[in-house]
């Protein structure tokens, strides 16, 4: 593999390296894998979507354009302190977002100025990589000025994005968030921090050489001065098409709601079974208040007294 640099359109985020070398390995594995292994890869993490461009006065359409996505970008909006990632992802698919208009575009048809596109997904991969774009620049004169966002982003567990793929009858695009890489610091100096959920469905926390345990709350939410900045969700086993050459977890995720199932089984068998073993106790304690009622001048021994006052007579 060549040796990574900065790209030239993001040289000036100097803290986004992490995600420039994810998509630069990505590039890279897109061009020099072919047959059975292009097969694999396609599937993997790249998503195809289809883009539309509309004049917003007549609605005559150009011809749709197809997208190769290796991270779906999460755009945060200047201004904002607190916003959902589904927010975000929802403004990148909707034609009324502020990144979908083209005003300086004239249409062929009209002759007017002004334009709209509208995305579609037309297939998710199994591994989707979410990138939140914390890392900007303003002009100001002659000066660029860099910042980063430090926006708080809601970041679900669950994510389901069955409603952007194309056609009328859609099926389930339901993702589970498996990892997240952090961000410390300003645009210029910072550190990175990863947290990896196990199979067992436990999070783990991995910084350089330390590997410590973490909770979920932990991999999602801002805390001091981490930022949650690069996301990976795995599509769920239930929500369609699944490979069988992409991950271990997709087993050791069958498994456990197969476990699951048996689990809720069980309990629901000791469940019944309590139910019925009160219901023979029940009617055991009202047979013997029944004898005991029957004994004559009202008298209620136990069945223990009985016998060793037969005893005594017998003696």
């Amino acid at each position: 593999m060549e040796a990574w640099q900065p790209g030239q359109n993001q040289a000036y985020t100097l803290q986004s390296d992490a995600q420039e070398f994810f998509i630069k390995m990505t590039a890279w594995i897109d061009l020099n894998c072919w047959g059975f292994w292009e097969e694999v890869w396609y599937g993997l993490v790249r998503t195809t979507a289809l883009s539309t461009r509309h004049c917003i006065y007549c609605k005559t359409p150009r011809v749709p354009h197809e997208e190769t996505l290796y991270v779906q970008p999460c755009s945060i909006p200047a201004n904002a302190r607190h916003v959902r990632l589904t927010t975000l992802i929802h403004d990148y698919y909707s034609p009324l977002s502020s990144g979908n208009q083209i005003p300086d575009v004239v249409c062929e048809s009209c002759k007017r100025k002004g334009a709209q596109i509208t995305m579609v997904a037309r297939v998710y991969p199994d591994i989707l990589p979410v990138y939140i774009q914390r890392f900007g620049s303003t002009r100001t004169g002659r000066n660029i000025v860099t910042h980063k966002n430090r926006c708080r982003v809601d970041i679900p567990e669950i994510l389901d994005l069955s409603r952007y793929l194309e056609g009328k009858v859609k099926k389930a695009a339901v993702f589970e968030l498996m990892s997240t890489v952090q961000h410390m610091g300003d645009i210029e100096t910072g550190h990175y921090k990863m947290f990896g959920r196990q199979p067992d469905n436990t999070w783990l926390a991995c910084e350089d050489s330390c590997v410590t345990s973490a909770k979920f709350y932990q991999a999602v939410e801002k805390a001091d001065e981490w930022d949650p900045y690069l996301l990976f969700y795995r599509r769920l086993p239930q929500s369609g098409r699944i490979r069988a050459m992409t991950t271990t977890a997709v087993a050791v995720a069958e498994q456990k709601d197969k476990k699951e199932k048996e689990n809720k089984k069980k309990k629901t068998k000791e469940k019944e079974g309590k139910k019925e073993q009160g219901k023979k106790d029940k009617e055991m304690k009202d047979k013997k208040k029944r004898k005991a009622s029957e004994l004559p001048d009202g008298k209620t021994e136990t069945p223990g007294k009985k016998q060793k006052s037969r005893k005594k007579v017998l003696v």
